[in-house]
């Protein structure tokens, strides 16, 4: 048998053993990832919200710039980091059933934590994530209705 004299024809295999599997490192998480939670609402809370939506349009574009639009999504989640930020007008005291008609909200994850992380509401309250958000845009939704600090929530 004529052996190859070319390295990259010969026909032995050299035994390398078993290939070590490759460790993935941690990667970090990105800064303005979000974390998307649902609540239910009843059908008179979904036309509030959706009212209180519109009025707050004008607002938003007057801070923004006219060619932005406010989303049902982003003012939700402007009423729950409202509620965050002034925890002792939440209203905690109200009944909460699962209605099967949900709204979102999309609130970055460090926020997210104050609610759903080791220490956060729903942690310290005994209560799920959907719970305690839906008591916290319920009440800061009477609050904007009762007050009318449209400003205060941009």
């Amino acid at each position: 048998m004529r052996e190859n004299r070319i390295p990259l024809f010969k026909t032995s295999v050299t035994d390398k053993g078993v290939a070590s599997p490759t460790i993935k490192k941690n990667r970090k998480t990105r800064s303005d990832k979000c974390h998307d939670v649902k609540f239910p609402v009843t059908k008179a809370e979904q036309i509030r919200l959706k009212t209180q939506c519109k009025q707050t349009d004008y607002f938003y574009k007057e801070k923004h710039g006219y060619d932005k639009k406010l989303s049902q999504t982003l003012f939700n989640t402007l009423l729950l980091k409202y509620s965050i930020h002034n925890k002792n007008k939440i209203n905690w005291d109200r009944s909460y059933s699962d209605s099967k008609t949900y709204m979102h909200t999309k609130l970055i994850e460090r926020e997210y934590e104050r609610i759903g992380g080791p220490y956060g509401y729903s942690t310290r309250r005994a209560m799920s994530d959907r719970k305690v958000v839906y008591y916290l845009v319920i009440s800061a939704l009477e609050l904007l209705e009762k007050e009318g600090a449209y400003r205060d929530l941009l």
